[in-house]
């Protein structure tokens, strides 16, 4: 005979944010609250890394270019010259406007003496 087994709890408390419009934000808590949830709407939004800096993601790694350059006292041009890359490129790295892939963020953290993950 099979002997009675442990219900497993059915009323753990979870956690759920939505982004969406502002419009559908009324409905969308009505629904919740029929449901059996209770919402609490005035909680500070979290904020990734970049975000709270005030950056975005891409413009990241374009600081830590500038930074780990002035930190070795090299001028774009020198960097350009140590990496085999063209000044401009350099500069449009600097400003996030180009993006920094693998290969090159090896040429210039070599030049810079620094690890190349700093730039992806």
């Amino acid at each position: 005979m099979l002997g009675r087994t442990r219900r497993p709890p059915t009323d753990r408390e979870c956690t759920i944010t939505l982004v969406g419009p502002e419009s559908a934000k009324y409905r969308l808590v009505q629904s919740a609250r029929k449901q059996g949830f209770s919402v609490v709407e005035d909680e500070e939004r979290m904020l990734s890394f970049p975000e709270g800096l005030g950056h975005d993601r891409g413009s990241l790694p374009g600081e830590c270019l500038r930074g780990a350059r002035l930190k070795e006292g090299f001028t774009q041009r020198d960097l350009a010259e140590s990496a085999g890359l063209s000044r401009h490129h350099i500069s449009e790295m600097e400003h996030g406007k180009r993006p920094i892939g693998k290969d090159v963020a090896r040429r210039l953290a070599q030049s810079l003496n620094v690890d190349y993950r700093i730039f992806l």
